[in-house]
């Protein structure tokens, strides 16, 4: 961890404090920018399970974790870090390098709390992943699929008939309830795989007729607040965007829809099973739901830059859209959730190649949360996404035939995630050679 190493630090200490609601979490390069169950096995670090909100202390990365320990010092990699964040006026960052299964870099710098005067710590303090949580959700429904023959073109009231359904849709050019016209009887189906791929027509925030987002009042009372399923009305009463099947249409809504189908169909909340199917092969300590009325002290604070400086972001819940956004961890884990995607540990390479990473109609960069990129030859190069949330910034770059794994968090809410990690990642690339 380089505390203390950052001159750049220095000011931030007189910056006044502040708060402010971002209300998004957008994908890394689309769209620019709970029920219970019947029990969860402890942690192997003695944790607080996934499914019950509790949040589990740092990750030491002992015996059971799937990361090896084979960090090197890369002083010129820390040193173009540093200089990025002093550019930039970034207030606390971590950055983390995997080859295989190995953990070959992984540093914090700058401050997770400022105020406090509280380093970032790689291995314990705890960063929300924003819309990289919707690749969890997009694994899960992989295993359900290949292991206990979840169908993922039945329309979704197949597996969830309890829930409500849209019953009209926005033609192209309509942005009116004038206009909408109603859904045909016999539509393709939403199901779990359009979801999964934004192809659904589900609509993302700003896209539809309303905001489909609760009030921060509802979304921080947890008597209100019990998952992911109490705010699904509010955009499925409205209409879709397009005709399922149509086009492509980022949306978080899409995944809240897609993980409440996942706790109907399975009986458990989605929390445990992302619990059983990834945290505890990898020994994932720290990956827990980010509860806004669970308090933990090594949770970040997040901040926002405007003219009146860089100020306290607040810190509103996101557990309600879990699926789509709602996940935390260390760093440390965070990268270890990249490089377990490149291993046999969770999906052997056919079932990633095949399944994970096949985009389906009509669209060719994305699937089950993850951004595809293409060499010329039409061989699948690199996975990805990004997130952008009150109080984080976040970037995963993985490259599957190099086994290679690049990944960044930041409190800084104007940081460029994804600009960042690929500057990064050249600087790390360049001493290699």
């Amino acid at each position: 961890m380089r505390a203390g190493i950052s001159m750049a630090l220095l000011w931030l200490a007189a910056c006044p404090g502040g708060d402010i609601d971002l209300p998004v979490d957008g994908g890394f390069g689309v769209d620019g920018g709970q029920v219970e169950d019947g029990g969860t096995p402890a942690r192997p670090d003695g944790g607080a399970p996934l499914s019950d909100g509790g949040q589990a202390v740092g990750d030491a990365g002992g015996p059971g974790h799937f990361l090896l320990e084979a960090t090197e010092a890369d002083p010129v990699l820390d040193e173009a870090i540093l200089e990025a964040m002093a550019d930039d006026e970034i207030v606390g960052l971590s950055f983390a390098v995997t080859v295989g299964r190995e953990l070959r870099y992984l540093e914090g710098f700058g401050a997770a709390d400022r105020e406090q005067g509280i380093p970032v710590d790689p291995r314990r303090s705890l960063f929300r992943w924003a819309s990289v949580s919707k690749g969890l959700v997009g694994l899960v429904t992989v295993h359900h699929q290949l292991h206990a023959g979840l169908d993922v073109a039945a329309d979704y009231r197949e597996l969830a008939p309890d829930l409500g359904h849209p019953t009209a849709y926005l033609p192209l050019g309509c942005g009116a309830e004038a206009c909408a016209l109603p859904l045909p009887a016999d539509h393709p189906p939403i199901n779990l795989r359009r979801l999964l791929d934004h192809t659904a027509g589900v609509q993302h925030y700003s896209n539809g007729l309303e905001d489909p987002t609760p009030p921060l009042e509802m979304i921080n009372d947890p008597e209100v607040n019990t998952g992911m399923a109490w705010a699904l009305d509010r955009f499925l009463n409205q209409p879709l965007v397009s005709l399922p099947g149509q086009r492509s249409s980022y949306s978080s809504f899409g995944f809240n829809l897609a993980g409440v189908v996942l706790e109907r169909d399975r009986g458990r909340s989605l929390a445990a099973q992302v619990e059983d199917v990834i945290a505890r092969p990898l020994g994932m300590t720290s990956l827990s739901p980010d509860h806004h009325w669970h308090a933990h002290p090594d949770r970040v604070r997040g901040y926002f830059r405007n003219r009146n400086g860089i100020q306290f972001n607040g810190d509103d819940d996101v557990s309600w859209k879990l699926a789509a956004g709602g996940f935390q961890s260390t760093p440390r884990d965070f990268a270890t959730w990249c490089a377990g995607l490149l291993s046999d540990e969770l999906l052997n390479d056919d079932e990633k190649f095949e399944r994970l990473w096949q985009p389906g109609e009509p669209i060719r960069n994305y699937a089950y949360g993850f951004e595809l990129t293409w060499d010329r030859r039409g061989n699948l190069s690199s996975i990805g996404h990004g997130g952008a949330q009150q109080s984080v910034r976040t970037a995963l770059r993985a490259y599957p035939e190099e086994g290679l794994c690049f990944t960044l968090m930041s409190n800084s809410t104007w940081a460029d995630a994804s600009g960042l990690l690929r500057q990064f990642e050249t600087v790390w690339r360049g001493a290699q050679e």
